[in-house]
């Protein structure tokens, strides 16, 4: 039966290694779950901007009429979308 996962072996900063170590201590999961995670988290947040992105695109091509609220409304929440997994919080 061929396995679900693959080992990686990969090198980092030790100063981020430590970090990691740290949190996944606190948070008491194995390595592999914490960097499992942040991947993951990664993944998501380019996932994110790249639909952003393809609606800001088809925006400017194809501009709705709306309102100076609504307009307003959608920007507030994709930002707040864009800004959530930022890394300088």
């Amino acid at each position: 039966m061929p396995s679900q996962t693959a080992k990686v072996a990969i090198s980092m900063p030790k100063e981020l290694f430590r970090s990691i170590e740290q949190v996944r201590r606190e948070m008491k999961i194995p390595r592999s779950a914490a960097i499992v995670e942040a991947i993951r988290t990664w993944l998501k947040s380019r996932q994110e901007k790249e639909m952003i992105r393809q609606y800001v695109e088809g925006y400017r091509r194809h501009p709705e009429k709306i309102s100076t609220a609504e307009a307003k409304a959608w920007t507030k929440m994709a930002a707040e979308v864009f800004h959530k997994e930022a890394p300088w919080k």
